[in-house]
């Protein structure tokens, strides 16, 4: 069943969930835990992340933890979605399959570090300034978008973006401020 209104949340609201899920993932794992558990935040925090970005367009999106689901929709939208991204359809299995006992084999460190590589980096869509069309980063070191050395290219007019994260560095004894928002730099060129 496609869901016919929209979701409730912002794509902020939707991103600070999915950080949440991805902190708890990588939480050391308590005494008496599963790997499985960690593992379902991890998938709930790449989930999450897509669900950001089809709020940040106004998008509708069916209740699913079906990631090649979600991906696939952003496809169907126009959206080039990156190699980093569509690799993380893998961590689907953590949703629930994992979770039961009996329905899989018990996850081993090696496959819970996998899951965490998988979900890690943060998901920003965004609009091209040359031709409007939708663009989606992967903010993580060497990913796709994450940099001049990796840019992302729009895949309607084929101009390069990267982001540029802020720096700042608060003075002592002072409150850190707010984070400002990410710069999306086009390769050879500035934006308006």
């Amino acid at each position: 069943m496609r869901q016919d209104r929209p979701s409730p949340g912002t794509p902020q609201d939707w991103l600070a969930r999915a950080k949440s899920d991805l902190a708890l993932a990588r939480l050391p794992l308590p005494s008496g835990a599963f790997y499985e558990d960690l593992c379902f935040h991890a998938q709930q925090a790449a989930e999450k992340a897509l669900k950001a970005v089809y709020q940040y367009h106004g998008w509708t999106f069916r209740y699913t933890h079906d990631l090649e689901e979600l991906v696939t929709g952003l496809e169907h939208k126009g959206l080039a979605v990156p190699p980093e991204v569509d690799e993380a359809i893998v961590l689907t299995a953590f949703a629930w399959e994992s979770r039961y006992p009996g329905t899989s084999e018990p996850v081993r460190e090696e496959e819970y570090r996998d899951a965490i590589h998988h979900a890690d980096g943060n998901n920003v869509a965004w609009k091209c300034q040359a031709c409007g069309h939708p663009i989606l980063f992967v903010y993580q070191n060497g990913r796709t978008g994450s940099g001049p050395q990796s840019p992302t290219q729009c895949p309607g007019c084929r101009v390069s973006y990267y982001l540029e994260p802020p720096y700042f560095r608060p003075e002592p004894d002072q409150p850190t401020p707010p984070a400002p928002l990410m710069t999306i730099v086009q390769v050879g060129g500035s934006l308006p």
